[in-house]
């Protein structure tokens, strides 16, 4: 009989676990950003000052980061049998 061989393909997912822990962080700088907007009058320093801090780390810095880190490649399993 003929061998056949079959091509196995891996697939990487594109996001590992490092770039999602990023993306969550991001999520919550966003959400306690929009939260401390939220807040009190226009004049408040908490929706003035720190809101726009956090919304701006959140987008800024965090997203691109949780975007561009290479995802850890898979350990391959032992093969020795």
């Amino acid at each position: 009989m003929a061998k056949i061989k079959k091509n196995i393909r891996i697939e990487h997912p594109a996001l590992g676990h490092r770039n999602w822990k990023w993306l969550g962080i991001a999520g919550i700088f966003i959400v306690l950003g929009y939260l401390a907007l939220i807040q009190g009058p226009a004049d408040n320093p908490l929706s003035v000052t720190v809101a726009p801090l956090l919304l701006a780390l959140g987008y800024i810095v965090f997203v691109p980061i949780g975007l561009s880190i290479k995802p850890e490649p898979e350990k391959a399993p032992n093969q020795d049998k």
